[in-house]
């Protein structure tokens, strides 16, 4: 038998299809706020359950990489699907995957780490939709958190797509949000940056992305909304609706505030006539400190985004 701890623990496991044994403790840590190491014999039992099942060529060591049965889980808790508060035409996307995909790429695994990192003790609902495509002409986001009523949808963005791909997808979130205005909304793109940090990844990605996001949100003032409205216009008409811009390292300290439902300023705030000027500010080289050498194939520690904050909209 399972204690009501442990299975707190088991859904939380739900959302996820591959862990290391590293994810593995930091999950249990944070969901059953706890500052212990899963036990061993924890892991034994889930595995007796078939709720884990380990890569057995790698063994039982630190990166050990487990499969998480996610039809087991909702077998023994079905309540999971029944009680989801994922929006409707999403739910299809988040259901119990038939077989887990055992290639990883950076930027799921940098997503899933992060959510892990910043995950709320108490939540209502967490899922990774898998097919990333349109459904019913909204683009699926790459996670979907519940909180206290709060849908906050994460996109994170590799630095790899094209400009109009990206700004393709506010006019939809806009026009989902603006279907009932008592739901409230966050959209949260998170940038990778140099200070990712995972196992078995090398990230070369060496430089900051803030003069991408700069040049994203000005694109933002002069995009139309699907009815042909100026974009920032209709943005401030839907307080329901909040979109945010985060670098990786600014995501891993600032998301878990933003999820208890901290006040952040987010982007419709900013006025367009202004963001010439502070582009200017950002580009100055700082006079305080002297610029950091960064070693091939080591990410550097989260830089000190002080004088860039007013990007990140805190």
């Amino acid at each position: 038998m399972l204690s009501e701890k442990q299975i707190k623990f088991v859904k939380a496991l739900y959302p996820f299809t591959q862990l290391n044994y590293g994810q593995l403790n930091l999950l249990w840590q944070r969901t059953t706020n706890s500052s212990s190491k899963i036990s061993s014999s924890l892991i034994s039992k889930l595995e007796q359950k078939k709720i884990l099942m380990i890569k057995q060529e790698e063994g039982k060591k630190r990166k050990s990489r487990y499969f998480v049965k996610q039809f087991d889980i909702v077998s023994a808790y079905p309540e999971l699907l029944e009680a989801s508060k994922i929006p409707e035409a999403y739910r299809h996307e988040t259901r119990p995957a038939y077989k887990v995909k055992e290639v990883l790429n950076f930027h799921d695994e940098a997503l899933k780490s992060l959510v892990i990192q910043t995950l709320p003790t108490e939540y209502e609902a967490l899922a990774f939709p898998r097919v990333k495509n349109n459904i019913n002409g909204i683009l699926v986001p790459d996670a979907i958190l519940v909180k206290n009523g709060v849908i906050t949808y994460l996109e994170y963005d590799n630095l790899t797509e094209r400009a109009a791909d990206f700004l393709s997808k506010l006019p939809r979130y806009l026009y989902e949000a603006k279907q009932d205005l008592e739901k409230k909304i966050n959209l949260v793109f998170i940038f990778k940056d140099e200070t990712v940090q995972l196992p078995d990844f090398v990230n070369t990605r060496k430089t900051s992305p803030i003069p991408r996001m700069i040049d994203l949100q000005q694109k933002i003032y002069r995009l139309k909304t699907l009815d042909q409205k100026p974009y920032w216009e209709a943005l401030k008409s839907c307080p329901n609706f909040k979109i945010y811009f985060l670098t990786h390292g600014e995501a891993h300290d600032k998301l878990e505030d933003l999820l208890e439902g901290k006040y952040f300023q987010d982007i419709s705030c900013k006025k367009p006539d202004q963001t010439e000027v502070e582009e200017i500010q950002i580009t100055k080289p700082s006079k305080l400190k002297k610029p950091i050498t960064i070693e091939k194939n080591k990410p550097t520690s989260r830089p000190d985004h002080s004088s860039t904050d007013k990007y990140v909209f805190e």
